[in-house]
C-alpha cells in the first residue's frame, strides 16, 4: 500500500472487504472516479491523484495507462499537460453519460401510480427504462409516451406474477445484491471515524463502483416487482448511509493531499 495511505486497521479492513468483491475492471473504476469526483465542467483529476486512488485497490500504473488510453479513444476523457503531470477531464460526452446515470446511482427512485405497456413492431425496442415482459412487449412507469409505431395500453398494475418477478431479477442478480448488502453492512460497523480525504475518496470509489455495477443492470421498479428475497432496496439504504458518512472530498483538497 502506498505510504500516502495510512495503514489504519479500520480503513484496511474496509478496503479489503470491498476489493474482495472483485468485478473491478480498471476502465470502469476510472469512470466511477470521474463520475463521483469530477463530473462538473472544468473539473480535472491529475495523474498522481488518479494513481493515489487506484494504487491501494491494486491497480498497477500500466493498467491505469491502458485504461485511460481506452477512455480517451472512446471519447470519455481528454488529457492535457499540466506542468510535469497530466490532467484528465471528462469530455462533454462523458459528463452527459455520467449525469444520465447519476439519478439511479445517488437517488432513490420515485414511481408514478400510472403504468403503460407498449406492443412494438418486430425488431423495434423501447427505451432502456422499459422492462421487456416478452418479445415485443415492454412495461414502463408513468403516462404512456406517444408512439405511432406501437400499441399502447395505460393503467395500473394490480398483480405481478412469480414468473415475471423471476424474469426481472435473476437468481444471480439477487445473490449479488445480497452479498453487497452484507459487505456494506460490515463496513458500516468498521469504518473509522477519522479518515483522510484520500482514504474517503478511495472507499467512496469502491462503494459507488460496486453499487453502480448492480443498479444500472436493470430498470428501476418498486419492490412489488421482485421476489421475497430481493435485497436491492436494503442494499441501496446501506450504500446511501455509507456515502452520507463518507462525504465527497473536494478535488482541491485531494490534490493538495498527495
Amino acid at each position: 500500500m502506498p505510504t500516502r495511505v495510512a495503514d489504519k486497521p479500520g480503513f484496511s479492513s474496509c478496503l479489503q472487504l470491498l476489493t474482495d468483491l472483485g468485478d473491478l475492471p480498471v476502465w470502469s473504476l476510472i469512470v466511477t472516479v470521474f463520475g463521483d469526483l469530477a463530473q462538473n465542467p472544468g473539473d480535472g483529476i491529475s495523474g498522481p491523484l488518479l494513481s493515489a486512488i487506484l494504487d491501494p485497490v491494486g491497480v498497477k500504473p500500466e493498467a491505469s495507462r491502458v485504461a485511460t488510453h481506452r477512455l480517451r479513444k472512446e471519447g470519455w476523457i481528454v488529457s492535457e499537460r499540466s506542468g510535469r503531470n497530466r490532467l484528465h477531464h471528462l469530455t462533454e460526452f462523458g459528463r452527459t453519460q455520467s449525469a444520465a446515470a447519476s439519478p439511479r446511482i445517488y437517488s432513490a427512485p420515485v414511481f408514478d401510480p400510472v403504468w403503460h405497456i407498449l406492443l412494438m413492431a418486430p425488431g423495434v425496442r423501447a427505451t432502456a427504462d422499459h422492462v421487456a415482459v416478452m418479445p415485443r412487449v415492454f412495461l414502463g412507469n408513468g403516462p404512456a409516451p406517444h408512439r405511432a409505431d406501437a400499441l399502447v395500453i395505460e393503467g395500473g398494475v394490480t398483480n405481478v406474477p412469480a414468473w415475471m418477478k423471476a424474469q426481472i431479477a435473476s437468481a444471480s442478480l439477487r445473490e449479488k445484491y445480497a452479498v453487497l448488502e452484507t459487505v456494506l453492512s460490515q463496513i458500516s460497523l468498521s469504518v473509522p471515524p477519522a479518515l483522510t480525504p484520500l482514504e474517503t475518496a478511495i472507499l467512496r470509489t469502491l462503494i459507488v463502483h460496486h453499487w453502480r455495477r448492480l443498479v444500472l443492470r436493470h430498470p428501476a421498479l418498486p419492490d412489488g416487482f421482485y421476489s421475497s428475497d430481493w435485497r436491492g432496496t436494503a442494499c441501496r439504504k446501506t450504500a446511501f448511509s455509507l456515502l452520507d458518512a463518507l462525504p465527497r472530498p473536494s478535488l482541491q483538497v485531494l490534490e493538495s493531499s498527495i
